[in-house]
């Protein structure tokens, strides 16, 4: 996947598979590939490959992220007849950074001053969020603050602990005696 504000230069080697083909059909077939999101770019060239075979070098400019390799791939191998087989392959990947069109000064202003409010908006929200939970926990501390506690057990709990203080410092003393 290509990074935001950048397009894709594949750079192509398409394979007819017959030697006598003529080349300058060849690419205008390739050229003439429309895929959304592509075009064909520069001059493609003839270079020898193997077995006497040529090749055709020929780039294209990808401004689609939802377009792969293989998109093209396929529709360059879609290419083959009976007569002659088309393989391609990718050989290269660039980025180039696209030209965004430059906004008047007045234009700019107003998109700024949109990305201003929507920012705005979006805290205001995250503040009202926010709000409502401090909201909801001084409810439960008040909650919590008023219900009535049972006295006459925290005594008793105080008194026994105040007992067995008092039982343990008397076997002290008897110890010591």
């Amino acid at each position: 996947m290509a990074p935001k504000d950048l397009n894709r230069i594949l750079t192509w080697e398409v394979v007819p598979a017959d030697p006598d083909i003529n080349f300058d059909e060849a690419m205008e077939k390739v050229k003439g590939i429309a895929i959304a999101g592509v075009t064909w770019i520069g001059t493609p060239s003839v270079q020898p490959h193997v077995f006497g075979l040529s090749k055709i070098v020929i780039n294209c400019q990808v401004s689609d992220e939802s377009v792969t390799p293989e998109t093209i791939e396929g529709a360059i191998e879609a290419l083959s007849t009976e007569e002659v087989e088309y393989s391609g392959t990718v050989v290269n990947v660039d980025f180039i950074e696209v030209d965004r069109p430059k906004l008047s000064e007045v234009d700019q202003l107003k998109a700024d001053l949109k990305a201003a409010k929507a920012k705005i908006e979006e805290l205001t929200e995250e503040q009202n969020g926010l709000s409502q939970q401090i909201v909801k926990l001084q409810n439960q501390i008040v909650d919590a603050r008023s219900k009535p506690t049972d006295k006459k057990a925290d005594k008793g709990a105080e008194n026994k602990a105040d007992k067995k203080a008092d039982k343990q410092e008397n076997k002290k003393a008897d110890k010591k005696a």
